[in-house]
């Protein structure tokens, strides 16, 4: 029988024997620590309660319980002020000696290691300090030295808690922050921080500070700030009411203060813009607040779309005695109008007082015929509302009405359909009614293509990562849109992460839902070139499926897709898997198995379009090992965590040391050094990615010297292409040894024709077959070497690929850690699960990244709105320098344009565009910081500029300008088998410079036509091929990416106020589109040529900042502007 358990005097449980003794040998142990008792005094004292065989318990419990009364037990004490919530730190004032210096560190009694910035000691010298304990990590403050002997006794135990307390910066000295509180500063380095505080603000403050009986509240001195954060942020709409462009300060509605600083996105304000804000509490002078982020409400509300409609759920869809009737309304053709006619009826005893009627949406097919409001509805009556509804969008949507009568408000939809002509149905190559049920799997025998291996043994499975069904049953029943308010409802109900800020907590399962709706969206894109019959085109090894106006890259059909033909006349045969091996301009070439290809006949087949998963697999595995490897600290920074070089190279010392034979052996590698790092300070290349792999190449040699600290570099990119180019430049730079470097490629891509040929020789795949369970045969292809093992990748000391490709080496089992080094190129194109692919093998501790690239080029293709709108287009690069500690601080770096250099360095020399050019794309993007190499006297640009000006106008100074806007007021035009635009007006106005230019002497390949649209793209390349021209590049923004022309002539297309809204509502054209902006006007080299409706146009903030600088200078010609 279990003895009874004993309760102390406060009627708790008293400990038993084995607990009482663990107690009390770590208090004890505790004071030793501490010098509080003797240790001669100890004793044998712990043996004393070590439990014994013949003490019964209740000795044992009175040998513990005398400890227990012992008034001078500084144990008791910690427990009596565990009641003022203390946590569990201890904290003392001592002092000791300096017994040794370790580079830039001090060492205390050969214990406690710290660092100094401000005094110098000595080796033997006594200091004090004070030493704070926080479980097995100890920290060092407030280290002096002791010059008299009365400092001697300084020798002070005491309690630490964490509180917050709040406080207005009075100063700024740099990185020092200096308070009105107590006199407390600390430095920006060593506290973790939300955002860079200026003069005035106020913050919170996260500290560790004494406790203190003699205050109210405990509160001692203040010992350590952990963490700051501005003091009540909110989000703000507002209208600007005054900007000063000389001081770059301004303020909305009055009361908020903002600079320069706050400004986002090129964003340059004009008196009276409505704009939402990230306001805190700050001392501005008169004004008490200060906006830390500001950005037009209009693009809030393109990128806060799903977030705002969300919101508007406070309404019932019925009441009792109200009856809210409207008929559905379809169009046949865009622009056409009818009047609605919605019938309120009040079956009840009351009188229901209407007091408003709001549209639900931001932007609506509805307008009010004539103001309804306020108005009584009797019992017993109805009443009549008009509005007029104009048909904007092709398909069906639903607009909401919120009727707010006194005590409730009312939804109600109304849905509205633009069908297209019957005369035009069924004419285009797509396929117009998209059957979702063609994404489920069949039960058919699929019959796998040509070089299909199947692996049994697998180095590494990766998990499936299927589209939960829940979620794909949503999308199909209600449609990926974001007009769709129910679906929009049920998503936030199902996933609400993905409406919330990003966070560590909710990281995992917010990317894991993006990237399904997104491959979800694009299983429903695919669906469109589904084909009930098709026949085949034999070419060679290959069958050929003609489909019209393929792309590259998504959402179209791209290498790693495959191709379903099932025969329609027998629905229960089996199913014929063809591989995707090349993607042309109307024709996929494929690979079926070869008794497919053998004995087809020319016969119809059912096709279905099977879209690839492993590039989604490897973005959910990224994001899933993200989380685990890389932990919170990587993924949300807020504070630096500075650590010590990993290799130092002094080139003096280096010289010093070598011997003379190994100078000799050395001197061609030297040479290529020197060569880098002057290239390095002085970058003579037009393309910037030559600056990252002069960065490798460094890394490489420096690594390569120090044998202690060999490096192996991940080089990626998010293309073929950009990682092709990093591969053959740092082949060309001429420190590589042979086997140094290896070009990681997909079976697809090897097996393309897209290889450069004096890159082959360097290209791999790799086998993801577990090592020994297949025969180690490295095949060869062209000069390629295929199906490398784990073992035969991992001996280069450079390994380039594209961001996807090198996800492969995860199912060859490559450990985390196997990489020193991992460099993005281009990390601003690539979304960031994409890019988390390689930083995925990265070792936290040691491993280095570097992200390099331009947060506001394009970024990721992503194909549900809904993703892009909830931040799947948002780069790892952009979503890092929006945040502390990467975020720009001008006052604490202001030689280095705001940034910390140990952190972000920013490219300034321009090696393409002249000065006008380059001006108006840093102004509105780059804080105007771009510096340009061009001359705009003695260059090459200069004299192209002198041979147009007959067909150029003249600027307000009597220049030949390089930048025009010419104005025309066209229409906007759709054809039945194309969603896409297109304005023959604006063409031919294209065309007509085009005609200008090559009478001038300018090359069809110095030209590029940009324009949003790839209706207008046809329009235009068919009117040039009519006139037997050469014809120039003319593609999208995205096609322009990375590339530069002489001249740049910009279509905007659009003409029409009403058209702009579908293009807000679905991301097209150039309006609210700063990126697509930045990136057309960019490319150009000496001339910019702009052709669209400055009306229009003039309502985005951006192309109004474009506008005026051509009107400014004197270089707008066309339609009259009408006051603009």
């Amino acid at each position: 029988m279990m003895p009874a358990r004993i309760l102390n005097s406060k009627g708790k449980k008293a400990p038993d024997t084995l607990e009482k003794y663990n107690i009390t040998v770590k208090r004890t142990q505790k004071l030793l620590e501490e010098k509080v008792i003797d240790p001669a005094s100890v004793g044998k004292s712990i043996d004393n309660f070590r439990p014994k065989p013949e003490l019964s318990l209740e000795e044992c419990v009175n040998i513990l319980t005398q400890n227990d009364n012992n008034e001078e037990s500084t144990a008791n004490d910690y427990n009596k002020n565990n009641d003022f919530h203390t946590d569990d730190y201890n904290f003392s004032t001592t002092k000791g000696i300096i017994t040794a210096k370790i580079n830039d560190k001090y060492v205390i009694d050969d214990l406690y290691k710290f660092l100094s910035e401000k005094e110098e000691f000595n080796v033997g010298t006594t200091v004090s300090f004070q030493k704070l304990v926080e479980g097995e990590n100890i920290v060092i403050y407030n280290v002096h030295e002791i010059e008299k002997d009365w400092e001697l006794h300084i020798e002070k135990d005491s309690l630490v808690t964490s509180r917050i307390i709040i406080s207005k910066v009075i100063e700024r000295n740099g990185r020092e922050i200096f308070l009105d509180k107590d006199n407390i500063k600390f430095n920006l380095d060593s506290v973790s921080s939300e955002f860079v505080p200026l003069v005035g603000d106020w913050i919170e403050l996260e500290v560790k500070c004494e406790v203190d009986k003699n205050t109210l509240d405990l509160s001692g001195k203040v010992i350590d700030i952990i963490k700051i954060a501005p003091l009540k942020p909110h989000i703000s709409n507002g209208q600007i009411t005054y900007w000063d462009a000389n001081r770059k300060t301004g303020h909305i509605n009055r009361s908020i203060f903002f600079n320069q600083d706050s400004l986002s996105c090129g964003y340059i304000p004009v008196v009276n813009d409505k704009v939402v804000a990230e306001v805190i509490e700050s001392d501005q002078g008169s004004y008490r607040l200060r906006a830390v982020k500001l950005i037009p409400e209009r693009m809030k509300r393109k990128i806060d779309k799903e977030k705002s409609r969300t919101k508007v759920k406070h309404f019932k869809e019925s009441h009792e005695g109200l009856d809210i009737s409207c008929s559905n309304v379809e169009f046949t053709k865009l622009g056409e109008s009818k009047e609605i006619i919605v019938t309120l009826t009040n079956s009840s005893e009351v009188t229901l007082k209407l007091l408003d009627v709001q549209l639900g949406e931001e932007y609506t097919q509805l307008y009010e015929n004539e103001k309804h409001v306020p108005q009584d509805i009797n019992p017993q009556e109805k009443i009549d509302l008009s509005y007029q509804c104009t048909a904007k969008s092709i398909g069906l949507s639903n607009e909401l009405l919120l009727f707010k009568f006194e005590d409730f408000v009312i939804g109600k939809c109304i849905n509205i359909e633009v069908k297209l002509p019957i005369q035009y149905r069924n004419q285009s190559y797509i396929n117009p009614k998209v059957n979702l049920n063609n994404m489920l799997t069949t039960n058919h025998t699929v019959i796998r293509g040509q070089n299909e291996q199947t692996i049994r043994f697998k180095a590494k499975n990766l998990p499936d990562y299927g589209i939960p069904k829940k979620l794909l049953n949503l999308v199909i029943t209600n449609g990926n849109t974001n007009n769709n308010l129910v679906f929009l409802e049920e998503l936030k109900n199902m996933k609400k992460c993905i409406f919330n800020i990003l966070s560590y907590l909710n990281y995992e399962d917010r990317f894991h839902t993006l990237l399904h709706l997104d491959e979800i969206a694009n299983l429903i894109h695919l669906r469109q070139y589904d084909q009930e019959r098709a026949c085949f085109i034999r070419n060679g090894e290959f069958l050929m499926l003609e489909i019209e106006n393929l792309a590259e890259r998504r959402p179209s059909i791209v290498l790693g897709d495959k191709i379903h033909a099932l025969d329609p006349s027998n629905k229960a045969t089996q199913i014929f898997e063809g591989n995707v091996y090349k993607v042309g301009a109307k024709h996929v070439y494929l690979k079926f198995s070869e008794y497919f290809h053998e004995t087809y006949n020319d016969e119809d087949y059912s096709i279905k379009v099977v879209a690839g998963r492993s590039s989604y697999k490897r973005q959910h595995h990224a994001v899933f090992l993200a989380a685990r490897h890389l932990g919170r600290h990587w993924l949300f920074p807020s504070k630096i965590d500075e650590k010590q070089c990993q290799t130092e190279f002094w080139y003096e010392t280096y010289m010093k040391n070598i011997s003379n034979g190994r100078k000799k052996k050395n001197a061609a590698e030297l040479k290529a050094l020197i060569e880098l790092a002057r290239k390095n300070k002085e970058l003579e290349e037009t393309n910037k990615n030559i600056r990252s792999v002069q960065t490798i190449a460094l890394y490489h040699l420096w690594t390569s010297w120090n044998r202690k600290n060999r490096s192996r570099i991940l080089v990626t990119a998010p293309s073929n292409s950009a990682a092709d180019l990093l591969a053959l430049r740092l082949i060309d730079s001429g420190i590589l040894k042979p086997g140094d470097l290896v070009r990681l490629v997909s079976v697809n891509y090897a097996t393309g024709e897209n290889i450069p040929s004096q890159l082959i020789p360097y290209c791999a795949t790799g086998s993801i077959a577990r090592e020994g369970t297949i025969a180690n045969n490295i095949s060869s292809l062209n000069g390629m070497r295929l199906d490398c093992s784990s073992s035969v990748l991992g001996r280069h000391r450079i390994t380039v690929s594209t961001c996807s490709s090198s996800g492969i080496m995860h199912m060859m089992d490559f450990p985390k850690g196997h990489f020193t080094h991992i460099f993005v190129d281009e990390a601003g194109q690539a979304g960031e699960p994409e890019v988390l692919i390689p930083l995925t093998f990265l070792d936290k501790h040691n491993g280095q990244a570097v992200l390099a690239g331009d947060p506001m080029q394009l970024g990721p293709i992503v194909i549900s709105k809904v993703a892009q709108n909830c931040g799947l287009t948002e780069s790892l690069l952009e979503r890092l320098l929006d945040k502390f500690p990467y975020v720009r601080d001008t006052q604490s770096f202001p030689d280095t344009e705001g940034f910390d250099p140990r952190l972000v360095t920013k490219l300034l020399y321009n090696y393409r565009s002249v000065s006008p050019i380059l001006n108006l794309f840093s102004s509105l993007f780059y804080n105007g910081e771009l510096i340009s190499t061009i001359s705009e006297e003695d260059s090459k640009t200069s004299g192209l500029l002198q041979s147009l000006s007959s067909m150029l106008p003249r600027t307000k100074a009597g220049k030949i300008p390089s930048v025009v806007f010419h104005g025309v007021k066209g229409q906007n035009f759709q054809t039945p088998d194309s969603p896409s635009w297109y304005n023959p007006h604006e063409a031919a106005q294209i065309f007509f410079y085009i005609n200008q230019l090559y009478k001038n002497g300018v090359k069809a390949e110095d030209i590029g036509i940009i324009t949003p649209y790839t209706k207008q793209v046809r329009e235009i390349r068919q009117m040039i091929r009519q006139a037997d021209f050469d014809v120039p590049k003319v593609g999208t923004v995205e096609d322009f990416q990375g590339q530069e022309f002489e001249v740049v002539l910009l279509s905007t297309v659009r003409s029409g106020q009403e058209f702009v809204v579908r293009d807000l509502e679905h991301g097209l054209g150039f309006v609210t589109s700063p990126k697509r902006l930045n990136v057309a006007i960019s490319r150009p080299k000496s001339l910019l040529m702009v052709v669209g409706f400055p009306q229009v146009l003039g309502q985005d903030v951006h192309w109004r900042a474009v506008i005026n600088y051509c009107i400014d200078k004197g270089a707008y010609v066309g339609c009259p502007l009408n006051n603009f």
